[in-house]
């Protein structure tokens, strides 16, 4: 029998937009710092020191240039900057007569010569803790990464970015890199609520570790992340596309499935299949590891009912009378 959803249902984390906060969380080492600079910046297009203002504004008619690099002649490898919102700053000028007064002078007067430059490996937490040092009213400014080829990244995306990996982080178990108990209650709940009015039904399968803590105490606690970390690989990698995998608890992993309308023979004997699907996908020894025995239980919902509480409570009680 198959039949799972093939999307899942979710709600879209809210995005971190306070920069205190965020700045907080960077130097607490709340976000990875293994993105680097280069993976979000893109071709920075260049120009020569001496071209008239004129035919940059022209360049900045097309909405796609934000910003452009500039040359110099006397020192090639000093980047200036020059950005949309600069240049439109600097044409208005002083009671209005920037342009006129700047149209036929070379762009390397209102260039700003003093940008932050980044090397391409820096990651992007550096990246946001060094924008985020510069005064107030340059905070916002691109940086530019040098390269063979410069390349540029607004520190709105650079911003973004840190607070995709921020919500993200609040989603998923640190040791395991699935999603967290309150992640996983979260889809439980929010699925139950949407079984209403139809007759579908929610399989959960629970995977509980035995003696977890004795692995713990022998080998110490690097090798007790490394067994869950396999656990959790081996079970996403076994049940179909539509479930979801989490960890519940120190030693527990939680499959939570949403079947279509079937009768309450199919369904149990579905959840029986994915429960023997994750209980064989962690029967053989890792290599290397020292491989726990492990328990597994299933529970059903009714057709278009679930309590998600209830569910949890009755994987929990059948995996109490599973043999070790």
């Amino acid at each position: 029998m198959n039949g799972l959803t093939d999307h899942l249902t979710s709600d879209d984390a809210s995005p971190v937009t306070d920069v205190p906060h965020l700045i907080r969380d960077l130097r607490s080492g709340a976000v990875p710092a293994s993105v680097s600079v280069a993976e979000l910046a893109r071709p920075l297009p260049s120009i020569e020191a001496d071209l008239p203002v004129t035919d940059v504004e022209r360049m900045f008619r097309d909405e796609s240039v934000t910003c452009v690099g500039v040359v110099s002649r006397d020192d090639p490898g000093r980047p200036g900057l020059l950005t949309r919102s600069r240049f439109a700053l600097t044409m208005s000028g002083r009671l209005g007569y920037g342009r006129a007064v700047l149209t036929r002078r070379p762009v390397h007067e209102i260039a700003d010569w003093e940008p932050l430059v980044l090397a391409p490996d820096v990651s992007v937490l550096e990246a946001a803790l060094r924008a985020m040092a510069r005064p107030e009213e340059r905070r916002f400014d691109d940086v530019v990464v040098a390269s063979d080829v410069w390349a540029s990244l607004e520190t709105a995306a650079l911003v973004r970015s840190l607070a995709g990996a921020l919500a993200e982080q609040g989603t998923r178990d640190a040791v395991t890199g699935l999603v967290n108990r309150h992640s996983i209650v979260h889809t439980l709940t929010t699925w139950a609520a949407s079984l209403a009015g139809s007759q579908r039904r929610l399989v959960v399968v629970l995977l509980d570790v035995n003696g977890f803590a004795a692995v713990n105490a022998a080998h110490g606690l690097g090798a007790g992340d490394a067994v869950l970390r396999e656990l959790g690989r081996r079970v996403t990698a076994a049940v179909p596309q539509g479930c979801v995998v989490g960890r519940s608890g120190d030693d527990e992993l939680l499959t939570v499935a949403l079947l279509p309308a079937t009768s309450d023979e199919s369904a149990r004997e579905y959840g029986e299949v994915l429960r023997r699907r994750v209980a064989a996908a962690v029967d053989a020894p890792a290599h290397s590891l020292p491989w726990p025995s492990v328990r597994t239980s299933t529970a059903v919902s009714r057709p278009g009912w679930a309590d998600a509480e209830l569910l949890l409570q009755e994987v929990h009680r059948t995996l109490t009378l599973v043999g070790v």
